[in-house]
């Protein structure tokens, strides 16, 4: 699941989208965390003392020209998430285009119209 020119260290790519290109860059901090009960359990039967699990998160840094940038990190399936937009993708490319996509479709919204904008003193 885990695999692919994507997960390697420094890795970079640009994608086309409607709100501009978006640059996508690796960036994977190896972490330890405390082990689960079967990892506990593993480590104990092989006669090792328990001892943290070092696991790497691999997460992507997208940004776009106008400045906006999201996070995207991969679930455990292998597939990739965005919290900018809460969707599941297939691949770090086409998280890319869709997150371009989702920023272009805000950014056209027209404002509200001035008579709905309450006054001062309104609740």
């Amino acid at each position: 699941m885990r695999t692919g020119p994507e997960h390697a260290a420094g890795w970079r790519a640009r994608f086309e989208s409607p709100a501009g290109e978006v640059l996508v860059e690796a960036r994977h901090h190896p972490r330890s965390r405390m082990p689960n009960g079967n990892e506990m359990v593993r480590q104990m039967a092989r006669g090792r003392p328990v001892e943290m699990v070092r696991t790497i998160d691999h997460e992507w840094s997208m940004r776009l020209p106008s400045g906006q940038r999201t996070v995207l990190r991969q679930h455990a399936n292998g597939r990739f998430h965005t919290p900018a937009i809460h969707a599941v993708f297939d691949d770090v490319g086409e998280a890319a285009r869709r997150w371009g996509e989702a920023v272009a479709r805000s950014a056209s919204r027209p404002a509200p119209p001035e008579d709905d904008v309450p006054g001062p003193g309104a609740p």
